[in-house]
């Protein structure tokens, strides 16, 4: 349950660390795993295997789903199998994540940004979470846009991260409470939460990569990266964010400032938008056009997997194992879209689109790359010039498919 409430800006007070709680702030320290010289291209190649295991797991589920029709028992089986596989691919993108912040591989894209929307976004992401342990959701925003100069898709990463950590460790029917609003030339954003608390020798370090120990606080344990990597894009925007709890059972509270953009931007008006909940099958057809589509993998688990779903989403689809014989099915059949991974055979997926590109414009062939790897800015700019109009994750919601495919202009 959830209840918003909107401030009157002449009310307005500076959030601080309530006087019943030891205010930590974060010392901007780092563990020694986070400091050490450990091999993170294992790691890079690690993830990028397990995903690509993954991806077929995914796109076979929904096959499941969308063939079980009446079966109520197996379309519960396939939902299992999707939000398992959301988790795997979760905690697979903080790994790489983890990764390219220690390496200092993150740029920001700011932009004018209204610090409601985010919030608005990042409570919509958790809603599952609080639903299920039936959590009470409290959300205190100025009636007034709280402009930022930010980028809005990493802030709703800290602030997802933050009340995930709030509801991972409050009981069933806790209370979890944001509060946003404006004070001198920051936004400060704070969530508290009457869950399990921190032990205070636990304080220092709890924005530490992989520090997984929370003596004090029950509750099923990450992988102890969501935090530290909320620092690091915090610190991005020249914030901080501190934490302070009165110890186990007296719940915890995150503090986050950041400085207010000084420009005369517009923000956009987006506060109480509410996303519609359209199931993917429903995406996936309903007025949409059927597409030509190449698949182009080596992986033939994905490959196969991802044939059918689209085969049955209505589509004319025809595969390719490696590069040449991609790039030879595409000239020859000129298909609408052609999917192309990345590291194939022969001829990778950006040679593929290079030439492909230098025939057939995008209003007669668009370019979708798939990445087994998170889609970074490195990546996304690579993408770019090579010639692709789109990029997806290969463990995204297949639903993502179908707005690909109906979509007329690049995403980029």
């Amino acid at each position: 349950m959830i209840n918003r409430t909107y401030q009157d800006p002449a009310r307005a007070q500076p959030l601080r660390a309530s006087s019943d709680v030891d205010a930590t702030p974060d010392a901007g320290r780092e563990s020694k795993d986070a400091r050490g010289g450990g091999d993170y291209g294992f790691v890079r190649f690690l993830v990028h295997e397990l995903r690509n295991m993954v991806a077929p797991i995914r796109n076979a589920a929904h096959v499941l789903r969308l063939r079980g029709g009446a079966d109520p028992d197996l379309r519960t089986m396939a939902e299992i199998i999707e939000r398992q596989v959301t988790g795997i691919g979760r905690l697979l993108n903080l790994l790489a994540e983890a990764e390219r912040i220690k390496r200092g591989e993150v740029t920001l894209a700011l932009a004018p940004t209204d610090l409601r929307a985010v919030i608005d976004s990042a409570v919509q992401a958790v809603l599952p979470a609080i639903e299920s342990r039936q959590h009470r959701l409290l959300v205190n925003v100025p009636a007034a846009p709280i402009s930022l100069r930010a980028d809005a898709a990493r802030l709703e990463q800290v602030l997802t991260s933050v009340l995930e950590n709030a509801a991972r460790y409050t009981a069933e029917g806790g209370e979890i409470r944001l509060d946003a609003l404006c004070v001198g030339s920051d936004a400060q954003v704070r969530v508290r939460d009457n869950g399990s608390g921190i032990a205070a020798e636990f304080l220092p370090g709890l924005f530490d990569f992989f520090n997984v120990e929370k003596p004090g606080q029950t509750g099923q344990s990450g992988l102890g990266v969501s935090l530290a990597i909320a620092r690091r894009l915090i610190e991005l925007h020249g914030g901080s964010i501190t934490v302070a709890s009165a110890g186990p059972a007296r719940g915890s509270e995150f503090l986050i400032s950041l400085p207010l953009d000084s420009t005369e931007s517009d923000v956009p008006e987006s506060v109480g938008a509410e996303p519609s909940e359209v199931p993917m099958e429903a995406r996936a057809t309903e007025g949409q056009t059927q597409r030509r589509i190449v698949i182009a993998d080596d992986n033939a688990a994905i490959r196969v997997s991802l044939c059918a779903l689209l085969t049955d989403l209505g589509h004319t689809v025809k595969a390719a194992a490696d590069g040449e014989e991609a790039l030879e099915l595409a000239q020859a059949w000129l298909p609408d879209y052609v999917f192309l991974d990345i590291s194939m055979p022969k001829l990778n997926g950006f040679e593929v689109a290079r030439q492909l590109r230098t025939r057939f414009p995008a209003n007669a062939m668009r370019l979708v790359m798939m990445s087994g790897a998170s889609l970074d800015e490195a990546t996304l700019r690579g993408a770019k010039r090579a010639g692709f109009d789109h990029c997806i994750d290969k463990i995204a919601d297949p639903g993502l498919l179908a707005e690909v495919l109906a979509q007329g202009p690049p995403s980029f």
